[in-house]
């Protein structure tokens, strides 16, 4: 399907979308909005008639920190109304924190996370080990400069994390995962790639299947960690390895109608 003939539907709440790991809302210049990390979807979704909110959160910081950003977002923009959230990679981490355990389970409807790395990552096992024999982390907090995140995507420290954070009776999750070729995807995620698929399989670059599959239904696209969130290299335009993403974002919303949202 084209996404020329693709119109999303509308669901009566707003709907709220929220970064990953070094992510942004949106790149400004003299108030004028150049890119945002979701390349085009807020667009694409509020042709349908949809409320759509992008949120920043600390693009380093600990799972626990960016959640308490991501509620005040939340709040600031539509205080106590209920929201359908949609979160990309450890965004969908700080939002699971956000409804367990900062008492907004009553507020969030659904939450769909894309590429989340909900049991870690085996990538930022190495990341992290090779970060600390170089005494980096050290050197990052001389800067000011928060680096939690790292040690939060850890498969360890998510395996804890779920133990502590378990989903929301009230809330209805989804998830989706990215699984692509190898020699398919951003010529930079094919070394992480090589890093993970040993030990976890099929995985977007950053983020194995596996790892990504969380709540009662969980969907697989054809796309890499990036593209997950709209963006694709020129490489992969000229050479027709894109997948649809406003599809699939028709695709989700749609599911969220046929439970009744």
């Amino acid at each position: 399907m084209s996404t020329e003939t693709v119109k999303p539907p509308r669901l009566q709440a707003p709907i709220v979308l929220a970064h990953g790991l070094l992510g942004f809302s949106r790149l400004e210049v003299g108030g004028y909005s150049l890119v945002s990390y979701f390349r085009l979807i807020p667009e694409f979704l509020e042709q349908g008639g949809n409320r759509v909110a992008l949120t920043a959160v600390p693009p380093a910081g600990s799972v626990a920190s960016r959640a308490e950003a991501l509620k005040r977002e939340i709040q600031k923009r539509f205080g106590e109304e209920p929201i359908h959230l949609i979160a990309h990679s450890m965004g969908g981490l700080d939002a699971r924190h956000m409804i367990t355990c900062l008492e907004t389970a009553k507020r969030i409807l659904t939450l769909t996370t894309l590429g989340t790395p909900h049991r870690g990552t085996v990538f930022a096992d190495r990341a992290v080990e090779l970060a600390e024999r170089f005494n980096l982390f050290e050197w990052i907090a001389k800067l000011g400069i928060p680096s939690e995140a790292f040690r939060d995507l850890r498969t360890e420290a998510c395996r804890k994390f779920n133990e502590a954070t378990p989903d929301a009776p009230a809330v209805r999750y989804f998830s989706i995962a990215g699984d692509k070729k190898r020699e398919e995807m951003f010529f930079p995620l094919r070394y992480s790639h090589d890093v993970i698929a040993p030990v976890e399989g099929p995985n977007d670059g950053l983020v194995a299947v596996q790892s990504a599959r969380w709540g009662e239904r969980s969907t697989v696209w054809n796309c890499d960690h990036f593209n997950l969130v709209g963006w694709t290299s020129p490489r992969e335009q000229l050479s027709g390895y894109t997948f649809d993403v406003k599809t699939g974002y028709s695709e989700i919303l749609k599911l969220l109608v046929e439970c009744g949202f």
